[in-house]
């Protein structure tokens, strides 16, 4: 995420009016209020910009391990939130089932060493999309959990 441009994506996402007027000086990046920024100080700017809701930046933030009080507010942890956040929302799924998608495929979409693991979850996705069955179902067949509701709804068609 380039944050060093005017009108930048970082800009338009963090610094964005809508989300805090004035701008929140943690975001500034390289600035003294920055340099001691911490990420759980600023979670609902965050769950703002990123149109989060409580529980979705919860289970995001712990998937990226950006859920202890001394994770740094950088670039690197932002930017992180948002290739997740993106992809969910590029995807049409909500972040419990993005979540429930990279465990079931054990997938990896944001490697540095692979760019193509992006495009390959991606079809991974939309080959599970397709495929008749729910999140919901997979999860409750392969890891046997009952955590993305209405399994049960869609269950009984089944039977």
């Amino acid at each position: 995420m380039d944050a060093n441009t005017n009108n930048s994506l970082y800009e338009q996402v963090f610094l964005n009016k809508t989300v805090q007027y004035p701008a929140n000086p943690a975001f500034l990046l390289g600035t003294s209020e920055n340099a001691n920024a911490r990420l759980a100080d600023h979670v609902p700017t965050l769950q703002s910009a990123l149109r989060l809701d409580e529980t979705e930046f919860a289970l995001l933030s712990e998937k990226l391990e950006l859920d202890q009080a001394g994770v740094p507010l950088n670039l690197l942890n932002l930017s992180a939130l948002y290739r997740y956040t993106l992809i969910t929302k590029t995807l049409k799924l909500n972040i419990k089932e993005l979540l429930a998608l990279l465990a079931l495929s054990g997938e990896s979409p944001f490697l540095a060493s692979d760019p193509n693991a992006t495009i390959k979850f991606i079809e991974t996705v939309k080959k599970i999309k397709n495929s008749g069955f729910t999140i919901s179902q997979l999860e409750y067949v392969y890891r046997n959990r009952l955590t993305l509701i209405p399994l049960f709804h869609s269950m009984a068609m089944l039977f």
